[in-house]
Order: C-alpha cells, then sequence, then structure tokens
C-alpha cells in the first residue's frame, strides 16, 4: 500500500483561535489520479501529555468526512497524540501551554531525556 500511495504538496496554514489547517494530496500511483485531504481543527491540551483535537473536520475531495466516521479517525489519533507512550523509552515531556496564531505555534513545555534502561529501572 505504501509503495502505490504517496503524498505530495503537504502544506500547514495556521489559522485563529488555535487552529491549523493541513492539506495534503495523496497520489496514487497505480490509477495516476491525486485525490486532496484537508485536515481542520483546533487542539487542547489533556493533562500536559495528549493532544486532543476539537471541532475537527476532515474534507476529501469536495466531501466532507461523515461524522461517525470522523469520531473513529478523532479517537484512534487521539491515542497516537499521547507523548506519556514514549516514557519507557526515557523521554518524559509535559506541555504547559499551546497557542496557535495566523502566524505561529508558541509551545511552552518541559522535557527530560534518559537512558532507556534507566527510565525502565526506574519504574
Amino acid at each position: 500500500i505504501a509503495q502505490r500511495y504517496q503524498i505530495i504538496n503537504p502544506k500547514v496554514e495556521f489559522l485563529p483561535d488555535d487552529r491549523l489547517r493541513f492539506e495534503v494530496e495523496i497520489e496514487d500511483s497505480r490509477e495516476n489520479k491525486t485525490l486532496k485531504v484537508i485536515l481542520e481543527s483546533g487542539f487542547s491540551l489533556v493533562g500536559g501529555r495528549q493532544l486532543q483535537l476539537v471541532q475537527p473536520k476532515i474534507f476529501y475531495g469536495d466531501k466532507q468526512v461523515p461524522p461517525r466516521l470522523l469520531d473513529r479517525l478523532v479517537e484512534n489519533l487521539a491515542n497516537r497524540l499521547d507523548i506519556q507512550k514514549f516514557e519507557p523509552e526515557g523521554l518524559k515531556a509535559r506541555v504547559l501551554q499551546l497557542h496557535i496564531t495566523e502566524d505561529r505555534i508558541e509551545i511552552v513545555a518541559w522535557v527530560r531525556l534518559s537512558a532507556p534502561e534507566q527510565a525502565t529501572a526506574a519504574r
């Protein structure tokens, strides 16, 4: 599948109110077609370790992903956006503030790196 599909022309646009828009084209090398996919969402922090999508919207071509499917995608993505999963590898981090404006992302965080053996032994 990875060889058949390729992400091309990725773009990120900063929006007001802590929102971002990600735009990509997915190229199908077998069919020689492309599909534009747009994800627009706000972000909030949960416990300083997990990014949560706020009022997300996903468009493919000229259609919007139905709400039931969107909810499942967001739930799956939320599990992947939890930085606590890296703690066994020696990375401990907390995001204290996240703010997105039209021209930048501001992040205040602390990070501690340790050797994976030390992280495992400390448990």
